[in-house]
């Protein structure tokens, strides 16, 4: 049980002081106590995290062995100024591999909702190694046939840039399982890598079979699209410019008008 006063031997204005405490509760195997100090360092208005409190707490996290943990730091993370220094980036590889071998190890087959929740830490992170890890421990535990849980996995491959897996799980799915999404994903997948053209075909492969592309369809195309003025060219001739969404004709609007056309 952590002491309600615990704070006050802190020194609130050094993040120094607090590193030093979370560090200390961490390493005599108070991971609870470490995530309170962390709370409390949030709430404080005087001091802010900073590389050296993330790796201390991803530990923490890491002992803990859970999920929401895991994602709550993530979120803190990709919203502070240190979501790319090197440090910071390998605590969270480290969360997750500790998380994802503590699964394996306690022969805990996890649903569909923990998997989505693991590949997006793993593509966040941008570890392709730790993805298809994941990817092989989700088709083991079932998950393989859920096209949500897919479209994660393509969403996350693109990410870390493996475009080629990407499409392997694309095309595993089958033509009658296939959502919007999976072709969206497809699409950002290739902007990912900056393949504008091969986006332009996974667009009109998506046309051919069928699919109404949404307003993420046509934004993320015509975002991949402004890699190349050709390219941009070529869009005049294909079904992009027919396709309406009244209520966010702006949004659209602001990708064309953004673009400085030779």
């Amino acid at each position: 049980m952590v002491k309600p006063n615990v704070i006050q031997i802190i020194d609130r204005f050094s993040i120094a002081s607090w590193n030093s405490s979370i560090r200390e509760a961490v390493n005599q195997g108070h991971a609870q106590k470490a995530l309170l100090l962390f709370r409390q360092l949030k709430q404080n208005s005087y001091v802010q995290p900073n590389n050296l409190t993330f790796p201390f707490i991803a530990k923490a996290c890491a002992k803990l062995s859970k999920l929401k943990y895991s994602q709550m730091i993530h979120a803190n993370v990709a919203k502070s100024p240190f979501c790319s220094d090197v440090y910071v980036q390998t605590a969270l590889v480290d969360i997750v591999s500790c998380l994802f071998k503590g699964l394996r190890m306690d022969n805990i087959m996890p649903d569909a909702v923990t998997i989505m929740g693991l590949t997006q830490l793993v593509s966040e992170v941008k570890d392709t190694r730790l993805l298809s890890a994941v990817h092989c421990f989700g088709m083991k535990c079932g998950c393989g046939g859920d096209v949500t849980v897919a479209n994660t996995w393509i969403a996350g491959y693109a990410k870390c840039g493996d475009l080629f897996s990407a499409e392997m799980v694309f095309f595993g799915i089958g033509i009658d399982a296939l959502t919007v999404v999976s072709w969206n994903a497809m699409i950002v997948g290739c902007a990912c890598v900056e393949e504008p053209v091969k986006a332009l075909g996974v667009y009109q492969h998506m046309l051919l079979d069928g699919f109404r592309p949404d307003l993420c369809t046509i934004l993320n195309l015509l975002s991949s699209c402004t890699q190349t003025n050709s390219l941009c060219y070529g869009l005049h001739g294909t079904d992009v410019n027919h396709v309406v969404f009244e209520p966010e004709t702006e949004a659209v609007a602001c990708i064309y008008t953004d673009r400085q056309w030779p």
